[in-house]
Formats: C-alpha cells, structure tokens, sequence
C-alpha cells in the first residue's frame, strides 16, 4: 500500500503555481474613475533602459531627452526664482557724493556704489538660489567687455554684457581708467540683470564739465559718465555720422575698433552706439 504525503505534495503545488504566476504591478486605483498612471520622467525612462541593458545608441537618445528636459526645467526654476526675487527687491539708494572741481568746472553728482548695490542684490538672490558674477574681457581698440552672469543652483544662466571705453575723466592713470570703467560697468550689468533701478536713478552720465544738471535731463541721462571735455552725440549728430563710418567700414578703410577708438579721442558714445557701430562692421 502506497503512502501519499499530502503536505508535501501541496507544498511542490504551490511552488509550481509561484514559479509561473508574473509579478503583480500595484497601481493606485480611484474609488470612482479610472486608474490613474504616474507621472514618466525622462530621468525614469533613462534609468530602466540602463536596468534592462538597452544598446548604446537608444540610450544616447534617452540621455540626449534627458539632458533637454533637465534644462527646461533649471529653466523655469531660474525664471520662478527671479520672479520671487521681484516680490520682495532690494532697496537701493544712492549712498555717495562725487564733487571736485578743475580749470574746466565742476563735477558733482551722487550714485550707488557698486559694493552698495551688490550686497544687496546678492543678499535678496541669495534667498531664492540665485548667485551673481562677472566676466571681463578686453576687446580692441581698448574697448572693455562686462558681462554678469547671473545664475540659479540648478545650473541655468543668463547673461548681460555691455562695453565701455577707460574712463579718463579726474586726472587717472590707466589701471585706474580701466578700473573705474569696469566698476561702473559691473554696477549696471548688475542692475540690468536683475531688472533693478536705484531710487531716484543715479545722475553720475551727466557731462562732467557742465555741473550737475536736473535729474532726467539732457541727452546723456542714464548713459555713462561722459569725460570731462568731451561732448555727447545727439541722436541726429551720431545717425549721420554712423552713415560714413558704416561707408567706411563697407570699403574695408576702417574697421569697428578703429573708428570707436578715433572718435572717442574727442567724443564721447554710450555703450548702445559702441554697438550699432560695431553692428555695421561686415561679417568676414
């Protein structure tokens, strides 16, 4: 007579059934609705094709996506932080007095230090994640290049140039021509970036060799300090003059920097007509 052992025989059962049922997927299922799938990242996407083996031209277009996507998103983390950043601004005030006179006249004006502005700015970004820096170069002709770079701890930056020539004005030397230049340039790349404004805006464009003149006034408002002896263009003066030095230029007898350089021995450009100038020069 044979013996069956029933215990071990459901036991090699149920170990049977195991090894052919696939593994459940707990999905979470509304009461009232249909079942609601998760949100799919690029990153998780990325991360199954590197589990299941996937050949490496598959996951160089995962990681391709996923480096778009990574972006976007420090993208529209900058701009949220920077909008959070323009609820609460900084105050900014003018905090120094510039007053000394020569055999030319007097110079008078007040404005915003850099330091002044920069704490303060870089205080309130600090909040949101966002950091502040700037990049300098020195192009020809003397020409110098400011840019601030203003960046969020997820990795996306913009940028702000703007140019200048070394500020002579004072009697300085040249370091200190090319220093003042910088500072003043590091100021209001800082301000432009982060859609600042000193209160009651500085007044440190006006011409140096005319005094000080009402707020807003004169054609040099807002632009950079003007050296002293030397006059502004007006905006037909400079129109008509950008015709033969874009004629020039056209005949390869000048190029950009030549011309900013000749002119600014007797005149004075904002950084805006250093650019329409440099904008006619033809592309090689």
């Amino acid at each position: 007579m044979t013996t069956i052992d029933a215990t071990a025989t459901r036991e090699r059962a149920t170990g049977r059934q195991k090894k052919h049922t696939a593994p459940s997927t707990a999905v979470a299922r509304p009461k009232n609705g249909p079942v609601v799938a998760g949100t799919v990242s690029p990153l998780t996407m990325l991360n199954a094709a590197i589990q299941q083996n996937v050949d490496l031209e598959k996951l160089t277009q995962l990681t391709a996506l996923y480096e778009r996507w990574e972006a976007n998103e420090a993208k529209k983390a900058f701009i949220s932080a920077l909008n959070a950043f323009k609820v609460e601004p900084p105050s900014l005030v003018k905090n120094k007095r510039v007053h000394f006179d020569t055999s030319r006249g007097a110079t008078d004006y007040t404005h915003a230090t850099l330091d002044n502005v920069s704490i303060n700015i870089g205080k309130a970004l600090s909040k949101h994640g966002l950091s502040h820096r700037w990049d300098v170069e020195q192009m020809q002709g003397g020409v110098i290049r400011v840019t601030c770079v203003l960046t969020h701890e997820r990795g996306h930056s913009e940028r702000v140039p703007l140019e200048g020539v070394p500020d002579t004005s004072g009697s300085k030397n040249s370091i200190q021509a090319v220093g003042s230049t910088v500072t003043y340039l590091q100021r209001y790349t800082l301000l432009a970036a982060t859609g600042m404004a000193v209160q009651d805006q500085d007044d440190d464009g006006r011409g140096a060799s005319q005094g000080k003149k009402p707020e807003g006034s004169g054609a040099g408002a807002g632009e950079p300090r003007q050296p002293e002896g030397k006059t502004a263009y007006t905006d037909d003066e400079f129109a008509e003059k950008l015709k033969t030095w874009g004629q020039l230029m056209a005949d390869r007898k000048k190029t950009a920097a030549q011309i900013i350089a000749t002119v600014q021995s007797k005149r004075t450009l904002t950084p805006g007509q250093i650019k329409k100038i440099r904008d006619k020069e033809p592309k090689e």
